[in-house]
């Protein structure tokens, strides 16, 4: 039952990694000065 329990929270944290990536990479484009994708 420990897997069970610990799914969601894997989850939790591979939602904030991609989170914190995506908020990288934008803000790596906007101090490079290049054109926004959105």
């Amino acid at each position: 039952m420990k897997l069970q329990r610990a799914k969601p929270a894997l989850l939790w944290l591979w939602r904030l990694a991609v989170v914190a990536l995506v908020n990288v990479l934008v803000y790596l484009m906007l101090a490079a000065g290049g054109p926004s994708p959105l």
